[in-house]
């Protein structure tokens, strides 16, 4: 077994980092920024999965390209 194995795991996570694009029921915008999105294009995604009201929605990470939602 390798011994670097925590830090190999570290790395990855460092690499490719979960963006909470939503948090309680409010867009993060400066966050959509960083990750160079928009609203609209996270409002359109969020449709196709079936999402319509924001307010509903606990958390949303944004996490290699997909979007995980967590409702209330």
């Amino acid at each position: 077994r390798s011994t670097l194995f925590p830090y190999t795991t570290l790395f990855r996570s460092l690499r490719y980092p979960k963006y909470p694009i939503i948090t309680d029921g409010v867009v993060q915008l400066e966050i959509l920024e960083t990750i160079g999105k928009s609203e609209e294009w996270l409002m359109s995604e969020l449709q196709k999965e079936g999402f319509k009201n924001i307010s509903d929605i606990f958390i949303a990470e944004y996490d290699k390209g997909e979007i995980n939602v967590v409702t209330y």
